[in-house]
């Protein structure tokens, strides 16, 4: 009788196991969150199911190794993301933090990510394994260009009335107006 209540719990554990992880696995999907883990001593790097789909990966053809990793990350962030990661590591940091863009492999579409991460240490005070996660920041990151550019549209219609205010002819007021806009624009 106890074999018997011994497995019966065993399969209760697995299944509220199992429960979990399908739960933890939808949160990170809805969030745009995925986790990973990167073990120092192997060089292997593990990701979440939303870790893949934010870099337009599958599991089964991704060479799961930091060079692989970035490799997805933008050319132009590439250096920035390898010296905080391998700088925090090397300086013996307790965590990392990085915002910075990759490029899908599925559509080349350029994702923006914020990533952090906690280092853990080995009884020797060495860290052997990071732990973190990746959020997908696109969205965001979008919204924010979008109000810097509609600031700066309304700051130019700003001045092109406090200009008119100062003009006397529409010869005038059509110059001032040309130089505000050209200012604005960046062009001429």
């Amino acid at each position: 009788i106890a074999l018997v209540e011994n497995i019966m719990q065993r399969k209760r554990a697995e299944a509220a196991l199992r429960a979990s992880e399908a739960r933890l696995k939808r949160s990170q999907e809805i969030a745009h969150l995925g986790s990973w883990e990167l073990d120092l001593r192997s060089n292997r790097l593990t990701w979440s199911d939303e870790v893949y789909r934010i870099f337009g990966l599958q599991p089964q053809r991704f060479g799961a190794t930091y060079e692989a990793f970035l490799e997805r990350v933008h050319p132009d962030d590439r250096a920035a993301v390898d010296a905080g990661y391998s700088g925090s590591v090397r300086d013996g940091r307790d965590s990392y933090e990085i915002e910075h863009r990759v490029v899908r492999k599925d559509t080349g579409e350029i994702r923006y990510v914020h990533e952090k991460c906690q280092h853990v240490r080995d009884a020797e005070g060495r860290i052997v394994l990071s732990l973190g996660m990746v959020h997908d920041v696109t969205e965001r990151k979008l919204a924010e260009e979008r109000i810097r550019h509609q600031n700066g549209t309304l700051e130019a219609l700003n001045r092109i009335f406090s200009e008119a205010l100062l003009c006397d002819t529409e010869e005038e007021l059509c110059r001032r107006c040309l130089t505000i806009a050209e200012q604005a624009t960046g062009s001429k």
